[in-house]
């Protein structure tokens, strides 16, 4: 159901603004990238991503190399900074042949929560909480509480 007749079950929200805060979480991530010097991977190339990522060191050479045929280049993940980091430092302990890039991307999603702090609203379904906490902030309800993660 996406019409405002879901958002009838938040009425203690609406009906007692006074009551009720955002929670502001920020996100902070880091996108890292192998960029590799030719045209495809190297076998070099393919052995230091498998030392360097874990989940890679399972893969038969074969798949690897047909996996990643022709990629000038290979997201290796979003992680947290000081995970990029780590993986950062490695890749240089490991001499890896190609170049790893980062990219800072960061976002924020918002929770209702008691002033009072009694009470965390958690909703499951992502887009009816942001509908949610969207009204919220349109009616004026205020952030009282940032969190930050990375």
């Amino acid at each position: 159901m996406n019409s405002d007749d879901d958002l009838l079950q938040f009425d203690f929200i609406w009906n007692s603004p006074q009551d009720w805060g955002l929670l502001a979480h920020h996100h902070s991530q880091v996108v890292l990238t192998a960029i590799f010097p030719g045209e495809s991977p190297t076998v070099a190339d393919l052995a230091a991503l498998r030392r360097l990522r874990p989940e890679l060191r399972d893969v038969p050479a074969h798949e690897l190399k047909a996996r990643f045929e022709g990629a000038r280049e290979v997201e290796l993940g979003r992680f947290s900074a000081p995970e990029a980091r780590e993986i950062e430092a490695r890749a240089g302990q490991l001499e890896v042949p190609f170049e790893i890039r980062s990219q800072g991307h960061s976002f924020e999603d918002y929770s209702a929560i008691a002033r009072d702090g009694s009470h965390f609203l958690l909703i499951e379904d992502e887009e009816l909480g942001q509908r949610v906490t969207r009204r919220m902030s349109a009616m004026g309800i205020p952030i009282v509480q940032t969190l930050e993660s990375d």
